[in-house]
């Protein structure tokens, strides 16, 4: 199990989640992603500096979508659920395309996505569902056995699912949620894209121009947080009053988001984590940049999946 936090400032810019967010960033462990032994020592400082500051208020959600439907790909669903008697909860919830070639390679993708411990066949998603429940739950009593079973409740939600798919390709979400007690907890997502013609797996540079910057980008970022921010009944004048960075004086560009861009039907998706840009109130900012004007920085595969020439 690990828990994960990419940035330093709740909404309120707390001293709780403050250090919360500083303790993840310097074990800079797998891009930003700490794990709970590294951590579990100060716990009980962070919850209570967090209790004491923050706002009773999860961030909104991401662009995960109810599942989508094909008569190409037959998706199947997998749950599973354990709990304590103290109210502590592992849950794991997946729906993907689980049958034939293509169903174990996108079960040994999401494998990798959960942790990439499952050592069995990635034909039983059932068996792989139960591995990464288990072994989060057991990892959950293992810590709170060092403070004698004392602490807040956890909780963790893993929900994987596929919200896009074309005849070219699918799109794979996996949101993790976990809490541990104070104002709220902590969510982190991941997508990829996987192309139906042969199962490979594609995100991030696999889908851009080989001399692709970041600057060239700069108004369609722009344009695309203010949607976010408007569509969530924030008036913008000027998006830099809602940006968050480690360097407050920092001016440059925007950076990408650190989970790799996909593809959806619509265009490029962008998501970025929650206080990765901005403070935590604003969920996880993500938002669609459309075919037409993103057509120039993708390279001829992203192109060809989105039926462009």
């Amino acid at each position: 199990m690990r828990f994960y936090g990419v940035g330093f400032f709740c909404a309120n810019k707390c001293c709780g989640c403050a250090f919360f967010a500083y303790i993840c960033r310097i074990t800079n462990i797998n891009e930003n992603i700490a794990t709970m032994k590294q951590i579990s020592l100060l716990l009980g400082a962070i919850v209570l500096l967090s209790i004491s500051a923050c706002a009773q208020k999860q961030p909104a959600a991401t662009t995960s979508q109810q599942p989508a439907e094909s008569e190409q790909v037959q998706f199947e669903t997998f749950n599973k659920i354990l709990a304590s008697e103290q109210k502590d909860s592992v849950i794991y919830k997946v729906r993907i395309p689980a049958s034939g070639k293509l169903g174990e390679q996108i079960a040994e993708y999401v494998s990798e996505a959960l942790g990439g411990t499952y050592t069995g066949s990635y034909a039983d998603v059932k068996a792989m569902v139960n591995h990464y429940t288990q072994d989060a739950f057991k990892e959950q009593r293992e810590e709170k056995e060092l403070v004698d079973g004392e602490g807040p409740s956890y909780i963790q939600t893993v929900a994987v699912n596929v919200p896009v798919v074309t005849d070219k390709f699918l799109l794979v979400n996996c949101d993790t949620y976990v809490y541990l007690g104070g104002a709220h907890g902590m969510n982190f997502s991941k997508q990829f894209n996987v192309r139906l013609s042969d199962g490979r797996k594609l995100a991030g540079q696999d889908l851009l121009v080989a001399n692709f910057s970041v600057d060239s980008i700069q108004p369609l970022i722009e344009a695309g947080l203010k949607h976010y921010l408007e569509s969530n009944d924030q008036k913008v004048d000027n998006l830099r009053d809602f940006l968050m960075f480690d360097d407050p004086s920092y001016s440059g560009p925007i950076p990408m988001p650190q989970t790799p861009v996909t593809l959806t039907d619509k265009g490029l998706q962008f998501v970025y984590q929650p206080y990765e840009i901005m403070a935590y109130a604003a969920g996880s900012p993500s938002f669609v940049i459309p075919t037409a004007k993103i057509a120039p920085y993708l390279n001829m595969t992203a192109r060809k999946l989105l039926g462009l020439k």
